[in-house]
């Protein structure tokens, strides 16, 4: 009996190993999607601003222009439409030549209809680029960003980012 049970492990390691058998080829291979090839185009994107000024600069893909809060920015916050429903977990803010033009902290939320929005994350800004992670992929068309507790300067948005 104990033979018999030997010789049937052997069998069934040797079966499972080969190519072919229990849907293997013999090599394991992971195909991974990376997040940033779901994201939309740059330039199929649009933007409005809430206390914002020149808010079109936050994603022309030049860093030498920036969007920046008008004064008094306690209720300041941009939001993208991206022109179709994309899957993302990390937005970054450059800050561009103003590294000190970062808000405290930044709320993002998301919409797939542009009308009803989740709350994400409440995140800390930081100096020169703010970069947000969010736990788990998210998808959606729309990402608003919204100054929850300012700086003592103007919020200053040279790019966007999603990945």
């Amino acid at each position: 009996m104990k033979r018999r049970m030997i010789a049937t492990m052997l069998l069934l390691s040797v079966v499972a190993a080969s190519p072919g058998c229990g849907g293997s080829d013999g090599t394991f291979k992971r195909k991974v999607t990376p997040p940033a090839a779901e994201v939309s185009d740059k330039k199929t994107w649009s933007i409005e601003g809430q206390g914002v000024q020149n808010a079109g600069w936050a994603i022309d893909g030049d860093i030498g222009t920036r969007a920046r809060s008008t004064e008094g920015y306690r209720t300041a916050s941009l939001t993208i439409d991206l022109g179709k429903a994309c899957l993302f977990n990390m937005v970054a803010i450059e800050h561009g030549d103003d590294p000190m033009g970062y808000a405290h902290m930044l709320t993002i939320s998301t919409s797939l209809d542009g009308r009803t929005y989740t709350r994400r994350t409440l995140a800390p800004g930081n100096r020169k680029r703010s970069i947000v992670a969010l736990v788990t992929p998210i998808l959606a068309q729309y990402v608003r960003i919204e100054v929850d507790r300012p700086s003592y300067r103007p919020w200053s948005v040279a790019e966007i980012q999603l990945k």
